[in-house]
């Protein structure tokens, strides 16, 4: 029986590349992952700058209350919430494509491993490179990553979630390893990234906190206090 439609679905390869398009900066994609932190529940956030020339990595652990397997999956698919659907106060997503246009605005490799009290830990990755090559929404299972800091980290924790973000592209070029000027260029993002979440995230960090018992913490390259963010509230009067 003819039907009075077709099925137009766009090519995966094609929409994730203009994915990459939405107008991201380096703070405010790693302040879009940070929301979903802040709407886990964490009290804990540790961002990682790691340099390696091209093979340099940049990854947010969070201790939240972290994701099962079906969740992590779902949260790894594009537009996976309806922005129609009554969200909690402390809900910061909407359209549920935040993880996903933050990480690919700067990267092209985005894995996330997750675990929930008393689940193990689970992995996905889509890698453009890879969805380019079959043309096809082909998300990987990704293969725990044991000897990483952060992973380590993530095993230590009764639950929480890891991002990474690997191919930088947008951040950096083919520059060798030993590039001194490619490294500070890489390093002075930290300072970039720290003043941002600092203003944008004050109210969290505060000890006055919104709507939590605990202040959040977020540390940059290390857990030492040094390495805290500091609040900065841009409508503080000051005398």
């Amino acid at each position: 029986m003819p039907t009075d439609y077709e099925i137009s679905a766009p090519k995966p390869s094609a929409l994730l590349e203009s994915l990459r398009s939405v107008g991201y900066s380096m703070p405010t994609a790693l302040a879009d992952i940070l929301d979903n932190s802040v709407t886990a529940k964490a009290r804990s956030v540790w961002i990682n700058f790691y340099w390696a020339g091209p093979a340099s990595t940049i990854s947010i652990l969070d201790d939240g209350i972290g994701m099962n397997e079906e969740t992590l999956v779902s949260a790894m698919r594009p537009g996976s919430a309806n922005p129609l659907d009554q969200r909690s106060f402390s809900d910061l997503g909407r359209f549920g494509l935040g993880l996903k246009t933050a990480s690919f605005s700067q990267s092209r490799k985005l894995t996330v491993w997750s675990r929930t009290i008393g689940s193990s830990i689970s992995g996905r990755c889509w890698d453009l490179a890879y969805v380019a090559q079959h043309d096809e929404w082909r998300l990987m299972k990704a293969a725990p990553s044991v000897g990483s800091e952060a992973y380590d980290h993530l095993s230590d924790l009764k639950s929480g979630t890891l991002v990474q973000w690997q191919s930088l592209d947008r951040i950096v070029d083919d520059s060798a390893v030993d590039s001194n000027e490619a490294h500070q260029r890489f390093l002075s993002l930290i300072e970039e990234v720290r003043a941002h979440l600092g203003m944008i995230f004050h109210r969290y960090l505060e000890d006055s906190g919104s709507h939590r018992t605990t202040p959040l913490k977020i540390y940059i390259n290390g857990r030492l206090p040094g390495n805290l963010v500091a609040p900065w509230n841009p409508f503080a009067s000051h005398g």
